[in-house]
């Protein structure tokens, strides 16, 4: 994150999937503090496959869930 321009970055929004974790926002927020950049306030997270935990997921249903949520960023 780092290496992005906070000129060139109107805010980030967090997206992504985990098998272990509810909620990646605080961390990536605490990042995106570091070097300036907005947050939006909402997330998209679903759960992910690790070491056969969630098997299957991301699924289906939660692509067309992510795909609702990107959305409403056009």
């Amino acid at each position: 994150m780092a290496s992005l321009d906070k000129n060139k970055v109107g805010k980030i929004v967090n997206f992504g999937s985990a098998a272990l974790l509810n909620s990646t926002y605080k961390k990536v927020k605490e990042e995106a503090d570091k070097v300036g950049i907005a947050m939006d306030e909402k997330e998209f997270h679903c759960k992910g496959e690790f070491k056969g935990i969630h098997k299957g997921r991301p699924n289906e249903e939660d692509v067309a869930a992510a795909v609702q949520f990107a959305k409403q960023y056009k």
